[in-house]
């Protein structure tokens, strides 16, 4: 089982949304809809709300005293920090997962909307 963790400075609820976290939300659900919760598992942890995690973990702690707040939003995958300053995308996330044959929607503007990894 694969551990994705994310840690984030502001998350969905404070007003500010930002696209890239909708786009690997709604990729991150497909996912563990698609991989019956068996093969990953994903966490996201929110500064403000949960500050512990960022205390804890000694990676993200080390980091962020080198590079501050601005280094987040920060994706570890089994541990070790694979992004850091923007969300994952969906060929990421499924990289990171081992998954090569999940459908990616294409938005009505062209682009990619992060639903899933080899495009339509």
């Amino acid at each position: 089982m694969k551990l994705i963790e994310i840690y984030e400075s502001v998350g969905c609820c404070s007003g500010n949304i930002d696209k890239e976290l909708i786009q690997a939300i709604s990729t991150v659900n497909n996912l563990k809809n698609d991989l019956k919760n068996e093969q990953i598992r994903i966490l996201r942890h929110n500064l403000p709300n949960d500050p512990q995690p960022f205390v804890d973990n000694k990676a993200v702690n080390a980091y962020m005293l080198k590079n501050g707040v601005d280094a987040l939003p920060i994706t570890l995958v089994d541990g070790k920090i694979v992004k850091s300053g923007a969300y994952p995308s969906g060929y990421e996330l499924c990289e990171w997962v081992g998954v090569d044959d999940f459908k990616l929607a294409i938005a009505d503007d062209g682009e990619s909307c992060s639903c899933g990894c080899t495009g339509c």
